[in-house]
């Protein structure tokens, strides 16, 4: 339900790579995308808000009548969601530095050292975050300015350009949290010991770590 989408044999991956060659780069393409992809968050963001909305009414009545660990798979879920939401307004930003600088792109043969983290991360989040499909589209409309070699780096992130706190939001959520989560909308002693114990055996792993 919630792990990221993988780059294997068979996905959008292939088709992705047999573009390389095919294909002449055009700037206003990535324009046209990068306004569509500025639209698209807005809507998805209000679509997941009303999501969030229903699905805390599910977990709540799921709480209710003893049923926690479905309740924490839906718990589980919304926080991840919430993760990639969060990384809307970077991504917003990488888009509107492509929109004010696609003839640079354009002009240099190599990529440019300021647009260095946004077109690494969009390649990087490309097959990563599906509900945004103008990622994958500008990954595309990139693909004829750059070979093969700093695609493939970028996807796996081997130069480790994507800011730490992307891949952070890319990690499924610590059960503390979404324990944590379950608490906040339906309080209980039980569950509140068990996050007790949880934060216990992470101070003190913390401490035999110094």
């Amino acid at each position: 339900l919630i792990t990221a989408h993988p780059m294997e044999k068979g996905t959008w991956n292939d088709w992705f790579w047999s573009w390389f060659g095919y294909k002449k780069f055009d700037r206003y393409e990535c324009i046209s995308v990068a306004r569509q992809g500025l639209i698209r968050m807005n809507k998805v963001r209000s679509k997941r808000i009303n999501e969030f909305i229903i699905l805390d009414k599910e977990i709540t009545e799921l709480l209710q009548n003893g049923k926690e660990a479905l309740a924490m798979v839906k718990a589980e879920y919304i926080l991840f969601q919430t993760g990639q939401l969060d990384l809307y307004p970077i991504i917003g930003s990488y888009f509107e530095l492509i929109l004010s600088r696609s003839q640079l792109i354009e002009i240099q043969s190599l990529c440019p050292d300021e647009l260095r983290e946004a077109i690494h991360t969009i390649i990087y989040l490309s097959p990563r975050i599906s509900a945004i499909s103008e990622l994958r589209k500008m990954a595309m409309a990139l693909s004829p300015k750059y070979d093969s070699v700093f695609f493939n780096r970028a996807l796996h992130n081997e130069d480790s350009v994507v800011p730490e706190d992307v891949l952070d939001k890319l990690q499924q959520p610590h059960p503390l949290e979404v324990l944590e989560y379950l608490q906040n909308l339906h309080p209980t002693e039980e569950r509140e010991e068990k996050i007790a114990t949880i934060k216990s055996q992470v101070f003190y792993s913390l401490i035999n770590l110094t």
